[in-house]
């Protein structure tokens, strides 16, 4: 038999991570660089009103002095006119009146920094980045990340849950400007440290199976609770406020968030699907509810979010694609469209 090649091309679409709107994805993978097993791949994403492209480049191996080796990644991230221009006082960012554009930093992750024996999952980061606005105004910050599960437990009659908990914390350093004669200049700068942590928790309950249907009705259940000081980046801001959305919500439009708790709850009904293939095919019906208490920073209330709807999964040629029809808190009727599988433990 022959060994597959060892390079891999794929492409498709996405959600933006800090702006929630659609983008098109090329990776490239080569999985035996240099004869050892390292991995090199190259990945241009961007969105149809974007200026420019995100590109990352990432060299991976699993060597390192530890079991689970590393990942060095280089980016340019491409994030939109998000609002970026933040006092680090707690302030509304908009009243600045600048937007953030883009990121670009290096990455070191390493797998399993923490013994096996100790903790079974965890990984680890450092990053170092500059971010700039529209108007010229530049960030650096520093970072480190530690990371530990998902665990992973067996319940009774099938049942399964998952733990995953992230703390990272980092330093922002940020000049400062004075006003002089309607021109800013540069006075020094200040430093910004913060801190950011968050947990989730996942269950699913099987019943029986549908008549016909391959897969047992679930009940499938997703908590998530993020936590944060003052400080924390406008960019991670706005990527806090994309997954604190709820569905049929405009992910767009959403605001930065701080800190959130989010829950969401399914009913996944399997529905067996006639054909005149011998392959057996079924689609699933989702009956769902989602919530979210958010807050924009320190000094603002928390703010409810919530929705229910009834939803439909089918895989098309490989692609899982989802479409939910949501009723939410303010009366609105809307559809969304997705693509990817339902969270999972």
């Amino acid at each position: 038999a022959t060994e597959p090649p060892p390079r891999n091309l794929e492409y498709g679409i996405s959600r933006s991570l800090y702006t929630g709107s659609w983008e098109g994805e090329v990776d490239f993978e080569h999985n035996n660089l240099l004869g050892g097993g390292e991995t090199l791949g190259l990945s241009v994403r961007r969105g149809t009103k974007d200026a420019e492209p995100s590109v990352r480049l990432k060299y991976s191996d699993d060597h390192f002095g530890m079991e689970g080796g590393y990942e060095v990644e280089l980016f340019s991230d491409y994030i939109g006119e998000i609002e970026g221009r933040d006092d680090g006082d707690g302030n509304d960012q908009e009243k600045l009146g600048d937007t953030l554009l883009d990121r670009r930093g290096l990455t070191v992750c390493l797998r399993n920094p923490i013994d096996t024996g100790i903790v079974l999952h965890s990984t680890g980061s450092a990053n170092v980045e500059r971010t700039v606005t529209r108007e010229g105004y530049q960030e650096g910050i520093v970072s480190g990340s530690l990371g530990i599960g998902p665990f992973r437990k067996e319940l009774p009659m099938d049942a399964r849950s998952s733990f995953l908990a992230r703390v990272s914390g980092g330093t922002r350093i940020a000049d400062v400007y004075d006003n002089d004669e309607g021109k800013e200049k540069t006075i020094g700068y200040k430093v910004l440290p913060y801190t950011v942590a968050s947990a989730t928790t996942r269950q699913i309950f099987p019943f029986a199976p549908t008549s016909g249907a391959r897969r047992p009705i679930c009940l499938a259940l997703s908590h998530c609770l993020t936590g944060s000081t003052p400080n924390i980046p406008p960019h991670e801001t706005a990527a806090l406020g994309v997954a604190a959305g709820v569905r049929g919500g405009n992910p767009v439009k959403n605001p930065h968030v701080s800190s959130s708790l989010v829950g969401s709850t399914e009913l996944r009904i399997p529905v067996p699907i006639p054909t005149n293939k011998p392959i057996q095919q079924d689609g699933t019906v989702v009956l769902f509810a989602d919530w979210v208490f958010s807050q924009r920073n320190y000094k603002s209330p928390f703010v409810r979010k919530s929705s229910i709807g009834i939803g439909l999964r089918k895989t098309l040629q490989g692609i899982p694609c989802k479409y939910d029809l949501c009723y939410t808190q303010e009366g609105k009727l809307r559809g969304n469209f997705g693509l990817g599988r339902d969270f999972d433990v």
